[in-house]
């Protein structure tokens, strides 16, 4: 009787062991897709920070092209503001986008309270008579 007792408290043990073992499993695949969604999209933002540098260069040889040519400056340098125009939005949405990102961990109040109880995980009756006791474990 004494180590079929003995059993079934370490079958709990083990069940809660394994509760354990798959709640932090399921903390880690979170932490994982958060990071490769952050990685993903600093790749996309990365892919269009260049574009933007590409648009910049050829706006800067469109007005370079017509330097000499005043009337074919100004509709360029016309043309050249609109684009900045949105350019400067785009980049906006970009630095919106970035912004400062903090990830915490945060305790599960009902473990915090298994954790803090002095009286242990089970109990234990003993009968003995018509004199029952318990025992915290």
């Amino acid at each position: 009787m004494h180590a079929a007792k003995i059993e079934t408290l370490k079958i709990y043990r083990a069940e809660i062991n394994e509760y354990l073992d798959m709640r932090e499993r399921e903390l880690h695949a979170e932490m994982q897709r958060i990071h490769d969604k952050d990685v993903n999209l600093l790749h996309e933002l990365q892919a269009q920070l260049k574009t933007h540098q590409e648009s910049l260069k050829k706006m800067k040889a469109k007005l370079t092209l017509h330097e000499k040519n005043s009337s074919e400056l100004f509709i360029a340098a016309t043309r050249t503001f609109v684009q900045l125009d949105q350019l400067q939005s785009s980049l906006q949405k970009v630095t919106d986008t970035v912004g400062y990102q903090r990830y915490t961990i945060v305790r599960d109040p009902v473990v915090e309270k298994f954790l803090q109880n002095k009286a242990g995980f089970a109990n234990v009756d003993h009968i003995f008579g018509n004199n029952p006791s318990c025992y915290n474990i």
